[in-house]
């Protein structure tokens, strides 16, 4: 009995038309954020620069922040890279140093006397062929002090020339000079032709008494 009553009230309510839902606008999205937080944003600045002062900035001023460990290990980058440029640059002036020094040893081996190995010994007292140097100056001093000891003991002036010849710039040029002006030969009174000491002896002889 109650299905028979409330069919027709079912069946008025499906006859009668439904109201229409009102539309329903759609919820706003969120806008995207411009940038990120204040940290993030200077630290990609930082990262950008790629310089010690800006991540020495950033360590002081967030000392415990998110990007202290990247900061430290860029750091150390930098300190490598910087530390392997002077290492370059010191190996290259050695070098340089090394190619002026050979440079002046040969030099002083092709000069002349002792004078090139004291030059060599002024600019590298102790280089690499220091003690060569000096062995090589005391030899040639020794040379040089026995050819002056001839050169007086001869006392002539091809022996002062000799000197002067093998040592242009030895210790003794001066007094070597001087000694072979002393020595030059004393130039002799001018003499009578021979054919006039021809007949000098007939000029002189006692004409006779019939001549």
């Amino acid at each position: 009995r109650r299905l028979k009553a409330s069919q027709p009230a079912a069946a008025a309510a499906k006859a009668a038309p439904k109201p229409t839902a009102a539309a329903v606008p759609p919820a706003p999205t969120p806008a995207p954020m411009a940038s990120a937080d204040p940290e993030t944003q200077f630290w990609n600045e930082v990262k950008s620069s790629g310089t010690r002062d800006y991540f020495d900035i950033y360590l002081k001023q967030y000392p415990k922040g998110k990007y202290v460990a990247l900061a430290k290990f860029e750091l150390k980058k930098l300190d490598d890279h910087e530390k392997a440029e002077q290492a370059r640059q010191a190996a290259e002036k050695e070098l340089a140093a090394q190619r002026a020094e050979q440079a002046a040893w040969d030099e002083a081996k092709a000069g002349p006397g002792a004078a090139a190995y004291s030059r060599y010994l002024d600019r590298y007292p102790t280089g690499r062929y220091a003690a060569l140097a000096q062995s090589a100056q005391q030899r040639l001093l020794r040379e040089e002090d026995a050819q002056w000891k001839s050169a007086q003991e001869t006392a002539t002036r091809p022996a002062m020339q000799a000197y002067l010849a093998k040592y242009p710039n030895g210790r003794y040029v001066a007094q070597a000079r001087q000694k072979e002006k002393d020595y030059q030969p004393v130039p002799l009174r001018p003499q009578a032709p021979v054919a006039t000491l021809a007949l000098a002896p007939t000029s002189y002889i006692p004409a006779r008494p019939a001549e």
